[in-house]
């Protein structure tokens, strides 16, 4: 049986791990800025061996793609295209 992403993070208690062809890490907190609403995430590369997700979450408020608003999102290396244009909306503004 192969061993999953989450058990090897596990094991090596979260540092990052190499996968095919490069370095994959099990998390990245990055704090917004008040005022800041509008990003663009873009897959800068991907293996072709092993499918790959970015998880984007909030905790306070909601991201908007595709005029649908999620508390979280996972963009997938094969299904979603290779750059998404995302609004961010604090919570007091998400209702």
């Amino acid at each position: 049986m192969t061993e999953t992403l989450f058990s090897i993070f596990q094991r090596t208690r979260g540092a990052p791990i190499e996968v095919a062809e490069g370095l994959a890490h099990p998390i990245f907190q990055k704090k917004i800025r008040a005022g800041r609403s509008r990003f663009l995430a873009r897959r800068l590369k991907s293996s072709k061996q092993l499918v790959s997700g970015l998880r984007l979450k909030v905790v306070k408020g909601e991201l908007e793609v595709n005029n649908q608003r999620h508390s979280e999102i996972i963009l997938w290396s094969n299904t979603s295209p290779g750059s998404v244009f995302l609004r961010w909306f604090p919570k007091k503004l998400a209702n």
